[in-house]
């Protein structure tokens, strides 16, 4: 869904004419466990951000979220996605191009044992560094280093 109601139907109407409506399915908006769900039943996930100085200053949850599933990420080249997927090797960062996005991903579902490594090297990489605990960690550490010299 979006905010014009149309906005679905004209979706719906490209992917019948493009032959593609038996392979999407439009969910409209869903609570997050039932996102969770679907994203289990994905082979691929993407994370797509407009390419914005005001978004680029922020953390995708999606990506960390399809990360801790074990699914293979395309992404598009954002600060945060370029580094994160760079860093776990969780999945392709294209630049914010359809045909780039469509590439990556027909490799990745042509390629199902690489998909499914990357998946697995993402679900680590989460767990070692993206946890609420591990956060809560790295935060309260930054506040000790800040309030130590107030205690001197």
């Amino acid at each position: 869904d979006g905010i014009v109601p149309e906005d679905r139907q004209s979706l719906v109407n490209l992917a019948r004419t493009l032959g593609l409506a038996d392979n999407i399915q439009f969910t409209g908006f869903l609570p997050a466990p039932a996102v969770q769900d679907v994203v289990r039943q994905a082979a691929v996930c993407v994370s797509p951000i407009f390419p914005s100085p005001i978004l680029n200053a922020g953390s995708p949850t999606k990506l960390f979220e399809y990360m801790n599933l074990g699914k293979a990420v395309v992404a598009n080249s954002h600060p945060e996605q370029t580094r994160i997927l760079a860093e776990s090797g969780a999945g392709h960062c294209v630049e914010w191009d359809e045909s780039a996005f469509a590439h990556a991903i027909i490799h990745l579902l042509t390629h199902p044992v690489e998909a499914a490594e990357m998946g697995a090297r993402g679900k680590t990489w989460v767990e070692q560094h993206r946890t609420y605990d591990r956060i809560a960690r790295i935060v309260l550490g930054k506040y000790h280093a800040l309030i130590a010299p107030l205690n001197t």
